[in-house]
């Protein structure tokens, strides 16, 4: 069994081998119903640690890891964030188009789940060394995103981030005992992967999801494991509280179930008013990715009626509302982006991330969301960037021009449109259907709409609320 280095200067947090010698026989994580401790954890992640070892990656080496719900991953996660290795989390649900874009893009130098990506003696050393003493600045992970260019780009987030996000949500929940956290969101978001470090940093139980529901979202599965794990803390986007009211019409939450963090979208009023019928204990927040998750969260403890927002600042975050766009500040920022292989600092305005997002405080200071970014699409708890999506119809033959936007479903919360510009007589229906083999399938439109032409701004650019408006109640089912 590999030893935990002795020489470590940086803090253990998020060491699993820390934990075994800390409180060896303590719970680490549950799986299918089985506890596993920390001692027989650390045993699996050395074991890990001796394969990454033997593939002698470069010396500044990143690494790509396809994040699957099985417990592997978990595992390797674990080991690669003890060797201090920044990993790019790629989500199981895009492409092999999309995959290979994402790894190639970051300069990792070996994806776990295809092998080597660059040869052994390339050195894409633009992340800072890793050894066995390990910088707290060194960046934890690597999750990309789109902007409004439709490059992705991803965000660099580093284990300083992760550790003052962890931080910041026991302050408002605590820690109890008997606390038993669910991972039911996918560790290649921020949100789950925050799930297993906030876990680890408290040396709290993690539950998992059994692996036979690895391939899909099961409500069912939720509400079992909830009891027959004695879950205590869940985290939820309303597409998933929606479906686990509809399919679970008699399910009422056990006593043991302190918190529902609710994020991730927008939650109405009505989905908000079916789960307190409920007393299902549901405490709404909102975050980004650049923030490694929660930015706001309501107040653990406290009764809040409508007009609910999403809480407060949690603790280090500072928010502010510039022209109603809301900027955030605080110790659990991105480092930067990289893309093409190189790190470009964020453009903060005199320190102040800009989100992009609309919202306003109230009397009592907590912040309501307007509007999430206007180019932004969530489906699903799954974040879409309409200018992706255009810029592959508009490679497509007979296409001119494209403009992705959502609409409101009351099953995702949004599906995805598209007003096209077209030459006569191209088959829409075909041409939205090539996507398929090109990107995820929450981001092929659903509905679309023909236009003559696109109305521009005085700077000849698309106006796109005009577009958007001019569209919607032209829109037609796609049938690919």
């Amino acid at each position: 069994m590999t030893s935990f280095p002795s020489d470590i200067e940086t803090d253990t947090s998020f060491s699993v081998l820390a934990a075994s010698q800390e409180c060896p026989q303590k719970i680490a994580l549950i799986s299918h119903g089985m506890p596993v401790s920390f001692d027989v954890l650390a045993a699996q992640v050395s074991s890990a640690i001796d394969m990454i070892q033997s593939l002698s990656l470069p010396t500044s080496a990143m690494v790509a890891l396809l994040c699957t719900q099985e417990q592997k991953t978990y595992t390797l996660m674990y080991a690669l964030i003890e060797l201090g290795i920044p990993v790019v989390l790629i989500h199981p649900r895009l492409t092999k188009v999309e995959q290979h874009a994402i790894v190639s893009d970051s300069g990792a130098v070996y994806f776990f789940d295809e092998g080597w990506i660059l040869p052994k003696d390339e050195h894409p050393a633009t992340l800072p060394k890793s050894s066995t003493s390990i910088d707290s600045q060194t960046p934890l992970c690597i999750i990309y995103t789109s902007g409004t260019t439709g490059k992705s780009k991803g965000a660099v987030l580093s284990r300083d981030a992760f550790l003052a996000a962890a931080k910041a949500s026991a302050h408002n929940l605590g820690w109890l005992p008997e606390d038993r956290w669910l991972l039911c969101m996918p560790v290649s978001h921020v949100g789950g992967l925050s799930i297993l470090l906030r876990c680890l940093q408290s040396r709290t139980p993690v539950v998992l999801m059994d692996e036979s529901t690895s391939s899909g979202f099961s409500s069912a599965q939720i509400c079992f494991q909830i009891e027959r794990d004695r879950v205590t803390i869940l985290s939820l986007v309303p597409t998933m509280l929606k479906r686990l009211l509809d399919e679970n019409p008699d399910w009422i939450p056990p006593k043991h179930l302190r918190v529902v963090l609710l994020g991730g979208a927008a939650a109405n009023a009505a989905l908000l008013e079916r789960a307190a019928a409920r007393n299902i204990p549901v405490l709404m927040s909102y975050g980004l990715t650049e923030a490694c998750s929660q930015v706001t969260t309501e107040m653990y403890g406290k009764d809040y009626v409508a007009p609910r927002g999403v809480g407060f600042p949690v603790q280090g975050m500072q928010v502010r509302i510039v022209a109603q766009e809301i900027w955030i500040q605080g110790p659990s920022l991105l480092t930067g982006y990289l893309s093409s292989g190189m790190i470009q600092r964020p453009d903060l305005k005199d320190g102040w991330f800009s989100t992009g997002d609309l919202g306003f405080f109230d009397q009592h200071g907590q912040l309501h969301i307007l509007n999430r970014r206007i180019d932004l699409i969530i489906s699903g708890g799954e974040n879409i960037y309409p200018s992706e999506i255009e810029k592959a119809l508009e490679a497509q033959d007979g296409i001119f021009s494209a403009c992705v936007f959502g609409i409101p479903d009351e099953y995702w919360g949004q599906s995805v449109a598209v007003a096209i510009v077209a030459k006569p007589g191209t088959n829409i229906h075909l041409q939205i259907g090539k996507l398929r083999n090109r990107m995820a399938g929450y981001k092929i439109p659903r509905y679309a709409a023909m236009l003559p032409e696109f109305p521009t701004s005085s700077h000849g650019k698309m106006d796109r609320m005009t577009v958007i408006k001019t569209a919607t109640p032209l829109l037609f089912p796609i049938l690919t």
